[in-house]
């Protein structure tokens, strides 16, 4: 049976062995990954191939090495109600995002049917047990998000859901490049409002007229 050592008054005095440990806490914690940031490679819907974007420093004194690619990645997008409920974004090569490396070996479970399991090794942190979740860019690619409205982007279109701050209602921005919904909406009942039809009595204005009236007046409330 192996036997510990125990440590000498002179060492515990010396402080040498409290060096020895913090040495070797120091190494374990350089070789343990939580998160880092990545780039993907490909991606087919699925599964992506991921880029490390830190390199290793395994000692203080040694030189950085780059980690390898990670295949076989699972991307992160918001899922609910077993699937039937999701919100995706559409991934391409070279979009960045942060690697999340799991504690223990994730491989019998993202193969089974989402129940418990027991890890199929011990490893612990290791980089082939990763995720991807498309999240994080550089400060020089930052989208420059709003301090107030949950926006919806993506390419030319984008939604706008802006909080009442002040108003009686919250209002809501749906435009591409060209125009934007609610505001030509608006523009079409209010030419139907100002519509005429001619009659034995001259030009009269549609039956409905104050109908469009009164939805007009509701979607303007909407108008961001």
């Amino acid at each position: 049976m192996t036997t510990i050592k125990q440590p000498t008054t002179s060492e515990i005095e010396s402080g040498s062995l409290n060096d020895l440990i913090r040495a070797e806490i120091r190494q374990a914690l350089l070789q343990t990954r939580c998160a880092m940031p990545g780039k993907v490679v490909s991606f087919d819907g699925t599964r992506a191939k991921v880029q490390p974007l830190l390199k290793a420093v395994l000692a203080p004194e040694e030189e950085a090495i780059s980690l390898p690619e990670i295949v076989d990645v699972p991307v992160c997008f918001p899922v609910a109600s077993g699937g039937a409920s999701y919100i995706t974004v559409p991934i391409k090569a070279g979009d960045t995002g942060t690697l999340t490396f799991f504690d223990r070996d994730m491989a019998r479970w993202l193969y089974g049917d989402g129940k418990a399991v027991e890890p199929e090794s011990v490893r612990i942190h290791d980089l082939t047990d990763a995720s991807f979740t498309p999240d994080l860019t550089p400060f020089d690619n930052a989208i420059g998000a709003s301090t107030d409205n949950l926006d919806v982007v993506n390419g030319e279109m984008s939604v706008s859901l802006i909080p009442a701050d002040g108003l009686k209602f919250g209002r809501i921005k749906i435009e591409n490049s060209q125009a934007e919904l609610i505001d030509l909406l608006s523009q079409i009942l209010e030419k139907l409002v100002s519509t005429t039809v001619a009659t034995t009595m001259g030009p009269q204005p549609l039956s409905t007229a104050a109908d469009f009236t009164a939805i007009k007046l509701l979607l303007d409330t909407l108008k961001g």
